[in-house]
Order: structure tokens, then sequence, then C-alpha cells
């Protein structure tokens, strides 16, 4: 159900279909309510399959290291393939989207931290925050957004 009816200058007001104003208090409980529910499922993902994208990721740009190294040995050229090909960084922007990370922590994770090989501090909220594991980056963010 639709709370909101758009205008031709681009504004909105309060639905036709509604039983009640926009300055009653039955549309204030149920605007509050429907925006606790977009709320909720906005970061649709849980943990373990935010874990689980972010390693199909990883073993992806391993896969495709091993291929980029035994083209290396066979033709003796540098750069042949790459692991981000386009398709990784288009699943890791809309990974980004879907988690809501507006400020790239998955990106982040993922280029500078190298899946959490490479030991980075974040400080935020007076307390220092240590990327090793994707659960590390989970938790961060839901701490970091919410």
């Amino acid at each position: 159900m639709r709370l909101t009816k758009k205008y031709e200058d681009g504004s909105f007001g309060v639905a036709d279909n509604l039983q009640f104003g926009e300055n009653s208090y039955d549309f204030k409980n149920l605007l509050i309510k429907t925006l606790g529910q977009y709320e909720d499922s906005v970061s649709s993902l849980g943990k373990e399959e935010f874990c689980k994208h972010i390693f199909t990721i990883e073993q992806y740009f391993e896969k495709m290291q091993k291929f980029s190294d035994a083209l290396l040995q066979m033709f003796d050229a540098l750069g042949i393939y790459t692991a981000d090909d386009g398709i990784v960084g288009s699943l890791i922007t809309m990974l980004e989207h879907v988690m809501g990370d507006n400020e790239q922590w998955i990106s982040y994770f993922i280029y500078d931290c190298n899946f959490g090989k490479d030991d980075r501090e974040i400080e935020f909220d007076n307390k220092v925050y240590v990327l090793k594991t994707v659960e590390n980056l989970y938790d961060f963010m839901m701490q970091y957004y919410c």
C-alpha cells in the first residue's frame, strides 16, 4: 500500500486511497510502522549470507590470479588478465547498494585490506575496528550504519 502520491511538480502528498488525513495520528502511526519495516528491509542480508557473497568474490579473485599466473608463464607477458573484470566490480557495487554501504567499506575491505589479509584499523565512534575477517566487516558496518 502506498502512503504517498507524487504531483506533477515532483512534490509528494498523502495517497488518495487512505481513510485518514495526513495530520491524523492514524497516518502518523502507519507512516512510522511502514518506515520501520522499510528500514529493516534495507539491510536485507544477514551476516551469513553477506559473508557467503564476499567469500565467493574472494574465491573468484584467487582463481583468476592463478589463471593469470599460468598465462604469464605460458606467454611471458604482463597484465594479461585481472580478477576484477567489470562483472566483479558490478557485483561489489550491487552488494554495497543492498547493504546501504554509501561509504564503500566493502570495496575498501576487498581492495585495500585484501579481504582482511592486510591489517587495517578504522576508528569510529571512539572505537577501533580491525577488518581482519568478513565478519569484522559486517559487524563494523552494522555499527557504522545503524
